[in-house]
């Protein structure tokens, strides 16, 4: 039975041994979340997915089990865990026009890989930090049009 603090909406504070750490749960949600964003997938993309993997649409209601079967089902759509990237100024400009673009409804596919192979189409480079300054300004250049063309706001 609860106590009196606990039933009046009393924050709870947890021992000392439990901070700090994540449970396997939270992790996997979290290992999701970062999928669905970086694979570029919408909110009702995402819920397909869900219902489509374990019939259910919130990743709240998942097991552990379940949970693993939507880290798979995205790593099959492409996601993996990638380090993170070691940008120059320019490079991480293109990333930001990137994001702006997708944010802005622009882009049918606002992930890194969707990114990379724009970059390859603009300068014949596998990926966004690999590109020389040259390359680099290009590709800013580029996108800066799209953006014009778009009417969309500098930001």
């Amino acid at each position: 039975m609860a106590d009196a603090a606990t039933r009046a909406g009393a924050p709870v504070r947890k021992s000392s041994a439990s901070r700090g750490k994540v449970d396997p749960r939270s992790r996997r949600i979290a290992l999701i979340h970062a999928g669905k964003r970086r694979l570029g997938l919408g909110d009702g993309e995402y819920r397909l997915l869900l219902r489509r993997v374990t019939g259910k649409g919130s990743s709240a209601e998942l097991d552990l089990e379940q949970l693993d079967l939507v880290v798979d089902a995205l790593r099959r759509l492409g996601f993996g865990v990638r380090p993170k990237r070691k940008l120059n100024p320019l490079q991480r400009k293109i990333v930001v026009l990137w994001a702006e673009l997708g944010k802005a409804g622009v882009l049918r596919d606002r992930s890194d890989r969707a990114l990379d192979r724009f970059v390859k189409r603009q300068t014949g480079v596998d990926a966004v930090q690999w590109l020389a300054s040259n390359q680099a300004a290009q590709v800013v250049e580029a996108l800066k049009g799209w953006r014009v063309r778009e009417g969309i706001a500098l930001a």
